[in-house]
């Protein structure tokens, strides 16, 4: 039982070191705040140049919806976090449990953020392109930028879920190794 003890602990520290170099929380929130400052200065560039905005309103609200459903997310994973740390015992063995399980609860975080921001780029690139294109050749029909917008959120979809998917994997093999880890204490 010792070893098995020494074993997880071991392996918990192992993880916790990567997650702690890990700089995704950062690289996240950048790309995010990325993508939200070209879509904005398109949007004006766009408000400027041909000085309407019923479109324009929309999609700042579409942004404004995905940012406030991010920071959401975030607070929730915080709230969990802090739940998690909250319930810690005192030996050694339940001690280990508990960091485990605040681990858990890390990991469980960050696939929920690399999740929303996935989301927030599969709802938000596809406005950034339309309007860079609006942009630099004008105004499109409705009927064309209802097809435009739908055909780039599918791509999309696809694409960006391709671009998570190491992150979303690496987390999932984490996550599943430490709840294992878990069980094994239980």
């Amino acid at each position: 039982m010792k070893n098995n003890l020494q074993f997880l602990q071991t392996k918990y520290e192992s993880i916790l070191a990567h997650q702690e170099s890990s700089d995704d929380i950062n690289y996240y929130t950048g790309a995010m705040l990325l993508l939200s400052g070209l879509l904005i200065v398109t949007l004006l560039g766009i408000f400027i140049k041909d000085n309407y905005s019923m479109r324009l309103l929309f999609f700042i609200a579409v942004l404004l919806a995905s940012l406030l459903f991010y920071k959401t997310k975030l607070k929730q994973n915080l709230q969990t976090e802090l739940k998690t740390k909250a319930e810690e015992d005192n030996n050694h063995e339940a001690i280990l449990k508990g960091n485990l399980r605040l681990l858990s609860s890390d990991l469980a975080a960050r696939a929920s953020r690399v999740s929303a921001v996935r989301w927030f780029y599969t709802i938000n690139f596809p406005i950034f392109l339309y309007s860079i294109k609006e942009f630099i050749s004008g105004p499109m029909s409705s009927k064309f930028l209802l097809w435009s917008l739908v055909s780039s959120f599918l791509i999309g979809i696809m694409v960006w879920n391709w671009f998570f998917k190491g992150d979303t994997e690496k987390l999932e093999l984490y996550q599943s190794e430490v709840d294992r880890m878990i069980r094994e204490l239980a």
